[in-house]
């Protein structure tokens, strides 16, 4: 009963940092998805606005290139920062998984150890309690042996008694009869 209640939290437990993982994996994904949403939108609007727009002369298109080069290397380093944090969280919660794990591994040691140290008790209790009884059953025989006894001797002494009493009642009747014959 107890090794399935600790296999159901073991496996909770398992299954919320599951989940955790999952939830913040999402988030993760989410925030990808918009950074690179935005930098698509970004793409599309500059590229929009250059072709909207009939600029005449170079030095107006070599800036507007610069912009969105710089804008493009921005959201590049977002996303850089972004992954960066990101594989730093998975660490961690990898981390913390392993230290789980680790100390799930310690419960189910000390719980075989507690089980074991109780198993080993009552193996003793019994084999401590059969003695016992054995040493009862003993005594009670030896008790019965000395109640036989006992009525044996109680018997043979009864019957002597019973001998003797028939005895002195032969003689007594002898007597009398003599004496009521000599009267």
């Amino acid at each position: 009963m107890f090794e399935r209640a600790k296999g159901i939290v073991r496996k909770v437990t398992l299954e919320v940092i599951y989940e955790v993982v999952d939830e913040r994996s999402q988030k993760i994904y989410e925030k990808l998805e918009h950074i690179e949403r935005r930098q698509e939108d970004d793409f599309r609007y500059f590229i929009q606005r250059l072709e909207t727009s009939n600029i005449s002369s170079n030095q107006r298109m070599d800036s507007l290139r610069q912009e969105v080069k710089e804008e493009v290397n921005k959201l590049r380093n977002e996303v850089n920062q972004f992954k960066q944090e990101t594989k730093e969280e998975i660490n961690s919660l990898k981390s913390e998984i392993n230290q789980l794990r680790s100390e799930m591994n310690q419960l189910r040691q000390e719980t075989k150890e507690e089980i074991n140290q109780l198993r080993n008790e009552i193996n003793q209790f019994k084999q401590e309690t059969k003695e016992e009884v054995n040493s009862l059953k003993s005594e009670i025989n030896q008790l019965r042996n000395e109640m036989n006894q006992l009525r044996q001797e109680t018997k043979e002494e009864i019957n002597q008694l019973r001998n003797e009493l028939n005895h002195r009642m032969d003689t007594m009747i002898q007597m009398l009869s003599e004496i009521l014959r000599s009267k």
